[in-house]
């Protein structure tokens, strides 16, 4: 038995599957009625009803998803969304995890409250930059009585299969969104973003956002759009909706950017370049967003857009704010922006090369 204990220490179990969902015991804040025990059992009810959802998804799609429990996974604990964001970062990289699921329970005499988090750890997808860090799920889980021996097990349960079966749903939809398969994941956030899903629209602003993304992606910008709106309706401090909001509009405003003439609809790219500054003065703006860099990014897509639209004096803007990009990732070293950095330095060598400078241009493109 202690030798069982201790061979999961030495040797962490890599998953191997092609998405691999890690599964945290729940923390139980300290100070609280809810013993570690009872957060542990409640994780386990939550690990059981989740992977049985995971496991018929995989068979409908043929993917091969694999589920690390809690025991195998272990803790994620701390006192700030951050603090705990920063733990699933680490049990990510350690057992090669896509996605890391883990909540936080408090209690006192009256209520126990259950909050859901997930943490997505994808490096150099800048298209799905939006998708990555840590995330809510929801609404926290409110029952009635701090001592959960007093609580209803079957409230419990009730509440804890719905976040599984949405979370399954979610989980399955990033699996076909990082594939590429952006139409199936849409379809897939469609249907865990159903009202009948939702109690009420409280912690909606996450799902709505996952559904715009995909909505973009698959080539559905006005679709997307509305989502974002619905994001932030929901949260009007909500950074990621005000991002992927201006990426919509700015790839509506590109619709006609084939055509000979270069049509582009400037009151979409002001409107794009309005919400990017948005995103930076949000309050809801997690560490793992990287929000300053890809606000940067996208006012530098749309400021290299009006150069090419003949407005010359914004070749040196577009030039700052691809370049903070890049001094954002030398100075943090953050994978997260990675590739973001590496666009950033193509956009570069782009403007170099229209102005003539070859040199540049190459070692832009080099650097990138």
């Amino acid at each position: 038995t202690a030798r069982n204990d201790i061979l999961p220490v030495l040797f962490p179990p890599q998953m191997s599957g092609e998405w691999n969902v890690a599964v945290a015991e729940f923390s139980a804040q300290e100070d609280q009625a809810v013993s570690q025990n009872k957060a542990k059992q409640m994780s386990n009810v939550f690990f059981t009803k989740f992977n049985s959802e995971i496991e018929n998804l995989a068979d409908e799609a043929g993917i091969a998803i694999q589920v690390l429990d809690p025991a195998a996974t272990g803790l994620i604990n701390g006192s700030t969304p951050e603090e705990r964001a920063a733990k699933a970062n680490a049990v990510a990289g350690k057992y090669n995890a896509d996605v890391v699921i883990y909540g936080t329970i408090v209690s006192s005499e009256d209520l126990l409250s259950f909050t859901p988090e997930f943490y997505v750890d994808i490096h150099n997808m800048y298209e799905a930059e939006e998708m990555v860090g840590q995330h809510s799920l929801g609404e926290k889980i409110i029952l009635l009585g701090g001592n959960l021996e007093e609580q209803s097990q079957v409230q419990l349960d009730r509440e804890l299969s719905r976040r599984s079966k949405l979370m399954a749903l979610v989980t399955k939809g990033l699996s076909l969104y990082f594939g590429g398969f952006f139409t199936d994941a849409y379809q897939l956030f469609q249907e865990a973003n159903r009202d009948e899903n939702w109690p009420d629209e409280s912690g909606r602003e996450v799902m709505h956002l996952f559904t715009g993304n995909a909505a973009n992606r698959s080539r559905q910008a006005e679709v997307a759009q509305d989502f974002y709106l619905k994001a932030l309706g929901v949260d009007d401090q909500y950074a990621r909706a005000y991002i992927g909001l201006g990426h919509a509009q700015f790839a509506q405003a590109l619709a006609g950017a084939c055509s000979q003439d270069f049509q582009i609809d400037s009151e979409l790219l002001d409107a794009a370049l309005g919400n990017f500054i948005k995103a930076e003065s949000a309050d809801n703006k997690p560490p793992s967003a990287d929000i300053s860099a890809k606000s940067a990014f996208g006012k530098g897509q749309v400021y290299i857009t009006k150069y090419y639209s003949g407005e010359k004096s914004a070749f040196s803007d577009s030039q700052e704010q691809f370049q903070m990009v890049i001094d954002e990732y030398i100075k943090t070293d953050n994978e997260r922006i990675k590739e973001l950095a590496s666009e950033a330095h193509a956009r570069l060598g782009l403007l170099a090369r229209q102005q003539g400078d070859l040199e540049s241009a190459a070692a832009s493109y080099e650097k990138g």
